[in-house]
């Protein structure tokens, strides 16, 4: 038998897609991640977090184009 994904499966899927995004250096899809992770409830010291996680695993030293609330110099 196969549950449904419960709260805190949702809330790491969408935390890790946060640190995806930041790894990735993408401010689009960082910023749908972020709506989605506040939308579960997820808490600012959580995305914070999963910002500065997504940093440590860029495999480029430059800095990521975006901050923690998904906005880039342009914004």
């Amino acid at each position: 038998m196969v549950e449904d994904d419960g709260p805190l499966v949702k809330t790491m899927s969408a935390l890790d897609g946060l640190a995806a995004a930041v790894r990735d250096d993408q401010p689009s899809q960082y910023r749908e991640a972020l709506a989605r992770a506040r939308s579960l409830g997820c808490t600012a010291e959580q995305i914070i977090d999963a910002y500065q996680w997504g940093q440590r695993l860029r495999w480029r030293s430059e800095p990521v184009s975006f901050d923690q609330e998904g906005r880039t110099d342009g914004d």
